[in-house]
C-alpha cells in the first residue's frame, strides 16, 4: 500500500513498512534541529519527499491523486484534516479516551498507570477523539520510564500495523466510538525545568516521568538538557541549588534532603 507518514518513526516502523512491501510516498514533520537517521533512511529507500510543515487538505487531496491510500500520524503535534477520502489514523500513547492531549506519558507514570498502552484511532475534527481501531494495554513496573513507554508504543504499534494495514477496510468498518468523557486529560505540555527545591525522590523521578534530554537544567551560566539524575539522601545546610562539583558532563547539586548527580548535554 502507498502510505504517507506524519511524525517520526523508529527502526521497528521502518522494518515493518519494508518487510510488508509498503511504499512511503511522503513524510511530514515538525521542524526540528534533530532529524532521525531512521527517517532519513526510510525517505531515501522509498524516494519519499520530506516536508517540514503542517500538512493541509490540499496536500492530502494531492496524495490521493498520487495513489496514497493511508496516512499514519505518530508523534505529530498538528491537527490533520479528516474530511478527505484518504484513510487517516493516529497512534496515541494512552488508552483513549483517558489521556487525551499532547503528552500523557508523564502523567501515566506519575498517577495513571492503568492507562499505559496505546490507541490507534481514526483522524477526527478534534484531537484524539476519533473512532478506535485498535487498543493495546501495557503492564508497567517501577522500571518503566517515559522512554520505555514511548519505545514500547513504537514497537507494539508497528507490529499491530502489520495486520491492520492490509486489512484496513475491515478495521475501518469495525471501529468503535470513544464512549464517555475522559477521566483525565493531558491538555498542555510545558518543558519541565529541574527544580532543586524538591525532595531527592521527586528530583530523580523527573527523568523517569519526562524522559532523557527532556528536562532543562539552568544553573548559573549553564543551560543544558538532563540525560540522567542520580543522588543520595544526606542532611546538610546547603541552600538547594548550590553547585558542589561540576565538569563538562556532570554536575552535583544540593537539593532539599540530599544531593543529585546530573549528567547533562549542552544545548
Amino acid at each position: 500500500m502507498k502510505i504517507s507518514i506524519c511524525g517520526a518513526i523508529d527502526s521497528t516502523w521502518k522494518d515493518m513498512l519494508c518487510d510488508e512491501g509498503h511504499t512511503v510516498h511522503s513524510i511530514w514533520m515538525q521542524r526540528s534541529p534533530y532529524l532521525s537517521s531512521e527517517v532519513l533512511s526510510l525517505a531515501e529507500h522509498h524516494g519519499a519527499a520530506l516536508y517540514f510543515r503542517r500538512v493541509n487538505r490540499t496536500d492530502m487531496l494531492e496524495m490521493l491523486n498520487d495513489g496514497v491510500r493511508l496516512l499514519i500520524s505518530i508523534g505529530y503535534p498538528f491537527l490533520i484534516p479528516s474530511d478527505t477520502p484518504l484513510w487517516g489514523v493516529n497512534i496515541h500513547p494512552s488508552l483513549l479516551p483517558d489521556g487525551r492531549g499532547p503528552y500523557p506519558i508523564p502523567l501515566i507514570i506519575q498517577s495513571h498507570g492503568e492507562c499505559a498502552g496505546f490507541t490507534i484511532h481514526k483522524l477526527s475534527p478534534l484531537f484524539d477523539q476519533g473512532d478506535v481501531i485498535y487498543r493495546e494495554r501495557f503492564a508497567i513496573s517501577e522500571h518503566d520510564t517515559c522512554d520505555t513507554l514511548l519505545f514500547r508504543m513504537y514497537m507494539h504499534s508497528s507490529n499491530a500495523m502489520r495486520n491492520i494495514i492490509p486489512n484496513i477496510e475491515c478495521y475501518w468498518a469495525a471501529a468503535t466510538a470513544q464512549v464517555g468523557r475522559p477521566a483525565w486529560e493531558a491538555r498542555r505540555f510545558d518543558q519541565p525545568f529541574f527544580n532543586p527545591n524538591l525532595l531527592l525522590e521527586d528530583c530523580i523521578g523527573m527523568c523517569r516521568r519526562y524522559g532523557e534530554d527532556s528536562t532543562i537544567l539552568k544553573v548559573s551560566d549553564l543551560t543544558a538538557t538532563v540525560s540522567s539524575i542520580q543522588g543520595w539522601k544526606e542532611a546538610h545546610s546547603r541552600k538547594p541549588g548550590t553547585v558542589i562539583s561540576k565538569d563538562e558532563y556532570r554536575i552535583v547539586i544540593a537539593v532539599m534532603d540530599g544531593f543529585v548527580i546530573i549528567r547533562y548535554k549542552l544545548i
